[in-house]
């Protein structure tokens, strides 16, 4: 499959204009799937059956690899068998039928007034005082490292930036 591979990722950059990171990311998918597929004895993409690729991915998905790797790869495979397809290497796209698994969306975190009024560019929470930021523990406690601006409210500055807080 390492020419077929090859051939692919000349395809990308020449006609899709692919960054480098793109075309290596493939490449990664792309032999991934050439060492499963030489193990069981399959050496060329022609040789290849929808179960294989179905197989291939339970594989990813057994070795605990994470959904967006295993959506990642199944892209990859996509692309590449519809390149081979139009290409005329093949005459059958296998990798049509593949499902991505459903990748879980994080929930956005809420922030309160004060994270809000503090928020993190401040940096992380104080260890003086858990639950209140760097910034907010310093004016209270009086951090030597800080100047608070008295004339403008919660104005700090750090060495030679400057933030402040609308």
């Amino acid at each position: 499959m390492e020419k077929e591979i090859g051939a692919f990722i000349t395809y990308l950059h020449n006609v899709k204009n692919t960054s480098g990171n793109t075309e290596m990311s493939y490449r990664r998918d792309l032999e991934k799937v050439s060492h499963f597929m030489e193990s069981r004895g399959i050496c060329e993409a022609k040789n290849m059956k929808a179960q294989d690729l179905t197989d291939y991915v339970r594989f990813l998905e057994d070795s605990k690899f994470a959904a967006a790797t295993v959506s990642r790869n199944i892209a990859s495979l996509k692309a590449f068998y519809h390149y081979m397809v139009q290409e005329g290497l093949v005459e059958e796209d296998i990798a049509d039928k593949l499902k991505a698994p459903k990748i879980e969306k994080k929930a956005p975190e809420i922030m309160s007034p004060d994270g809000a009024a503090f928020g993190t560019a401040f940096g992380e929470q104080s260890q003086r005082d858990p639950g209140q930021s760097d910034v907010r523990a310093s004016l209270r406690h009086g951090n030597p490292r800080d100047r608070v601006n008295h004339a403008e409210p919660f104005r700090c500055e750090y060495a030679d930036e400057l933030y402040s807080l609308p």
